[in-house]
């Protein structure tokens, strides 16, 4: 799998694998935050 923070994204460094995300879980003041350009979705 391509490395994120080659993948184009305008902000690589805000955004984390899914790995990361498991190791994390129970990490105190980790918060999993999903967002959308679509405004109208929220």
């Amino acid at each position: 799998m391509t490395d994120i923070a080659s993948r184009g994204y305008s902000n690589p460094d805000v955004l984390v694998s899914t790995d990361w995300v498991a190791d994390n879980l129970d990490t105190a003041g980790i918060r999993i935050v999903e967002s959308n350009e679509d405004q109208l979705l929220y």
